[in-house]
């Protein structure tokens, strides 16, 4: 058990009916880090530089066996490579980035309540509640928390709190899911 829920437990809070609440603007620098943890979080076979480096590597390869490369035609193939690589991911990340872009709540500001019973969107004229029991796990990272389900992700940065302290917030979350520190 994370040291502030024991630390909570000796003052007789209980954390899991504390109530916190984020602020934040879902813009393009917001998407970029939610984009950045997402695959942080993964094994580094899945990271997008690695997968393009596979990539880069199968094609230059198969196009060396085809043509008889020899080597003096290697600094191409590097150059080729890195092409692959960097193109790839930026790419990659760039199109994920358009996919947010075309929501409608892309650039606003956004709230969310996060408490014993899960996490709430708040808008302007609704409330859509996740309980916890939809999120598979978190991660936890030193600038914010990322919790995950299946075919969605959110990121709460610490810096958008608005009530609580990231300490408890994670100490809520350890209580709810399966909680991996990620420095």
């Amino acid at each position: 058990m994370p040291v502030c829920a024991l630390r909570l437990r000796r003052l007789n809070l209980d954390v899991r009916r504390m109530a916190f609440s984020y602020r934040f603007a879902a813009d393009a620098a917001y998407y970029r880090i939610v984009i950045d943890r997402y695959y942080r979080q993964l094994p580094v076979v899945l990271w997008l530089p690695v997968q393009f480096s596979f990539l880069a590597a199968i094609s230059i390869g198969g196009f060396a066996l085809v043509t008889d490369a020899t080597w003096t035609s290697a600094p191409i193939a590097l150059i080729a490579g890195a092409a692959i690589v960097v193109g790839g991911t930026t790419l990659t990340k760039q199109g994920i980035l358009l996919k947010y872009r075309i929501r409608p709540s892309f650039g606003k500001d956004s709230s969310f309540s996060v408490d014993g019973d899960g996490v709430v969107g708040l808008g302007t004229n609704s409330a859509t509640p996740v309980p916890w029991n939809h999120y598979r796990r978190a991660v936890r990272y030193s600038d914010g928390i990322l919790l995950l389900r299946p075919g969605a992700i959110r990121w709460l940065p610490d810096a958008a709190l608005t009530e609580g302290t990231s300490s408890d917030i994670t100490a809520l979350v350890a209580s709810k899911l399966p909680l991996r520190t990620i420095a």
